[in-house]
């Protein structure tokens, strides 16, 4: 096989992968929901574990032509990832269904499969690639990790530029690009030099009419809206951190919790989206105060009975509502922090100059994360919001059941409590679900939170009004004087809203049998032994979330599982949690086709009489495999929290991880075979270490984020060296006897595909920390297994 421009072409590849991981990541966001969105590590992951199952089963034929192979499959990979995007954006599957509809299993399988192709492609030049590098395969793989590194940071530069649809045109660019770089060697004739344009077309074609488009989900708000009489879009903008569009419809009216005794009007508004979801509105007031009246019947108002409306803080301001309504009760400033930059553009030109909010004297608009506004901010406020955020029938399915929340967990509460001034009140404002969930988990976390701030009186701080659709717990630290409760009575019997607690005799309205939220008020007001009883007892997951396991909106209980779904079909659909079971649907889906993808090059390896290693080799890569995802996932998890979102934390994450990882792969070249079960235990030290340090990482929020990335990346960097050695040096050390490069390529690509889908449901259950240390269990099993083999070799 000709050297000359191999490892480039390795880095192209491997860039385009990953941007292409990347960009699926946030069209997957925009089309279904975020924690779907992980299925693109997974299919990515599944092509790897493919591509090293074909490459056993075909090794003998494809040996002796490994170059032209080489540059036939970099050829296929552009013109593959055009064809499976373009495939799979005309299947009709749709994951909410998975749960009632068996056809949507067989759409889940095919865009598994149509997307896992080009990546199978991708990794077989990858794979061969390091077939042919004999004693420097160290060196090609530092190609494709810091290739794959540098392509996760092009993705965020392409999600600036356009949407994630248009954006996969650049994916698809730098393929073309690994193609023409494999073909330019001496060995290759003129003809099929020609073969380079189709490539480079493919990305010109994609570039200015790609054969896709981001389609959201029925079941989010943006197609819902536009389904309305004379309903058309706006406005629309994008950045990294989301696909904000603008609905303007005469039906629309955003009023979540209005009392329905308000006889009055409502003015006119514009329906707001990210990613297709419900954001907000956009509110044209006009200027005019008294056309606001209406956000005193709504149930986050009260905030401004019991606190002096001075300077509020709206922590997720989306659209603007709960900015006017501080304005319209009288207040002096209010700050409002958004992340979605293009959403607080889209809502001022979508009303006219004088309805809009940001740029007005008394009203500051940030952009950036709420958690590290709060942490880092010297200001004091007299009320701090925490809005509704998406839609009521998101929420009544389970939408956000997998979605990390780092703005509803106990570090976040207490990080609020102390930007209070004296006598302010924190307002959380969350939709009222039947069986109730969200305000009960409310009220213990912020329990939770005021006991760990020194706080003894807990009951007498808080308090818990509700409306039919919504409910808003208030937090006042410095407690609830008579004068106070008498205006909380007066305001919910006028508005025909439901005080639960405290508890003062008020009239029911909206009745909830049993009296749940009252129950879990009693509780939170307890000591924490009861309120942990009152969660343990509850029928399902309420207890306080945290930054290990900020999974706010996760319900269901594991040994729920079955009674779901061996119920009659609907029955649960009010309150199923289908985000979890469509996660553990593919893992089940994942682990059926490693059986598949393992099973088949093991019985040609065992024909081939190399059966007394193939175990050994396996269990070693396999091990690899599930530890280096998992450690992978916690890094997205925990940037999550010092970045702010998702697509910035997977980015960093991949591509620090990758890069430094390649470093450490090309410096393994240099070790002998018996440094392997040394790096092995220096990754599972390092792992361990990390898990002991995790909760540190609450207190860098307050670091500008230019200071957080750096110290991430310095995090990041020492481990990942170490993690890019057991890979390569593996490689030598089994070469020859334990089914070779191939083998080892589809042992760790196949476990790698179920681990992706495995670490959320780990993460889940045992926490950020948990997922670490059982990602340093799996290093410790390669580290025993590469140690009997250095025995051996001895």
């Amino acid at each position: 096989m000709p050297t000359r421009g191999t490892g480039p072409a390795v880095f192209c590849v491997s860039a385009a992968v990953l941007a292409a991981q990347v960009l699926l990541l946030r069209l997957f966001a925009t089309e279904s929901f975020h924690h779907f969105a992980y299925m693109a590590i997974g299919v990515a992951l599944l092509g790897f574990g493919a591509s090293g199952a074909v490459l056993v089963v075909l090794e003998e034929r494809i040996g002796p032509r490994l170059g032209l192979w080489f540059q036939a499959l970099a050829l296929a990979f552009p013109l593959t990832l055009v064809a499976g995007i373009a495939v799979v954006n005309r299947i009709p599957f749709e994951p909410t269904q998975l749960l009632w509809d068996r056809s949507q299993w067989l759409w889940l399988a095919l865009t598994y499969g149509s997307l896992a192709g080009p990546f199978l492609v991708a990794a077989a030049v990858i794979g061969i690639a390091l077939m042919a590098a004999e004693e420097r395969v160290g060196r090609v793989y530092a190609w494709n990790l810091v290739g794959s590194g540098l392509g996760s940071g092009a993705a965020l530069l392409l999600l600036m530029a356009a949407p994630p649809d248009r954006a996969l045109a650049g994916a698809v660019a730098m393929a073309a690009a690994g193609a023409v770089v494999a073909v330019l060697s001496p060995s290759m004739s003129r003809g099929r030099l020609a073969l380079a344009a189709l490539p480079l077309a493919a990305a010109v074609w994609c570039g200015l009419a790609p054969p896709w488009e981001a389609r959201p989900s029925p079941f989010k708000g943006l197609p819902q809206v536009e389904a309305f009489p004379d309903a058309r879009r706006s406005g629309e903008a994008w950045s990294p951190t989301g696909w904000a569009v603008a609905v303007e419809a005469s039906a629309f009216r955003h009023a979540p919790g209005l009392s329905l005794s308000y006889t009055g009007s409502l003015p006119r508004q514009t329906a707001l989206f990210v990613d297709g979801e419900a954001a907000g509105a956009a509110t044209h007031w006009q200027g005019l105060t008294e056309a606001l009246s209406f956000t005193d019947w709504l149930p986050s108002a009260v905030a401004f009975r019991v606190a002096r409306p001075g300077r509020v803080l709206v922590l997720g301001s989306g659209g603007g509502l709960e900015i006017l309504s501080a304005l319209a009760h009288g207040a002096e400033s209010a700050t409002g922090v958004e992340l979605v930059a293009p959403l607080v553009a889209l809502t001022d030109s979508a009303v006219d100059p004088a309805s809009r909010v940001a740029g007005r004297g008394d009203v500051r608009i940030v952009i950036g994360d709420a958690r590290a506004f709060v942490a880092r901010t010297e200001e004091r406020f007299d009320v701090v919001v925490l809005p509704l955020s998406g839609a009521m029938a998101t929420a009544a399915a389970g939408i956000y059941s997998l979605g990390e929340d780092y703005l509803n967990t106990v570090e976040a509460y207490r990080a609020c409590l102390r930007v209070l001034a004296p006598g302010g009140v924190v307002a959380v404002t969350r939709w009222t679900r039947t069986p109730p969930r969200d305000n009960v988990r409310v009220l213990l976390t912020a329990a939770a939170a005021l006991r760990a701030e020194g706080v003894e009186d807990v009951g007498g701080t808080l308090a818990f009004l509700r409306s039919w659709a919504t409910g808003t717990v208030l937090v006042r630290p410095a407690g609830f004087r008579p004068a106070h409760l008498e205006r909380l009575r007066a305001f919910a019997a006028e508005r025909r809203f439901d005080l639960d607690w405290p508890e003062i005799g008020t009239p029911s309205f909206n009745l909830v049998e049993p009296p749940t939220f009252a129950q879990a008020a009693r509780a939170a007001a307890g000591e924490a032994e009861q309120a942990a009883a009152f969660a343990d007892g509850f029928r399902f997951r309420v207890e306080p979330t945290t930054d290990d396991r900020p999974y706010f909106g996760r319900f269901l209980r594991v040994g729920a599982w079955p009674d779901l779904l061996g119920r009659q079909r609907g029955t649960w659909l009010p309150f199923a949690e289908w985000g979890s079971l469509a996660v553990a649907a593919t893992l089940i889906q994942s682990a059926l086709l490693a059986l598949a993808l393992i099973g088949l090059p093991g019985l040609v390896l065992v024909k081939r009489r190399e059966a007394r290693f193939v175990g050994r080799s396996a269990l070693y890569f396999g091990a690899l495999g599930f530890g280096y995802v998992f450690i992978e996932m916690t890094g997205i998890q925990r940037l999550s929290l010092l970045l702010g979102h998702p697509v910035y934390a997977a980015a960093a994450t991949l591509a620090a991880l990758l890069a430094f990882s390649g470093l450490g792969s090309a410096f393994s070249d240099r070790l002998a075979g018996a440094w392997t079960p040394r790096a092995c235990l220096g990754v599972a030290l390092l792992a361990g270490l990390a898990a002991v340090a995790a909760p540190w990482a609450g207190a860098i929020t307050a670091l500008p984020v230019g200071a957080r990335i750096a110290i991430a990346l310095g995090v990041i960097a020492i481990p990942a060296v170490v993690m890019g050695v057991p890979f390569p040096s593996g490689l030598r050390l089994f070469r020859g006897n334990g089914g070779g490069v191939a083998w080892a390529w589809a042992a760790n690509g196949v476990t790698s595909v179920m681990g992706a889908s495995a670490a959320i449901l780990i993460a889940m259950e045992l926490g950020g920390r948990g997922l670490l240390l059982v990602g340093a269990a799996c290093y410790l099993v390669a580290a025993a297994v590469a140690h009997t083999a250095v025995s051996r070799a001895e």
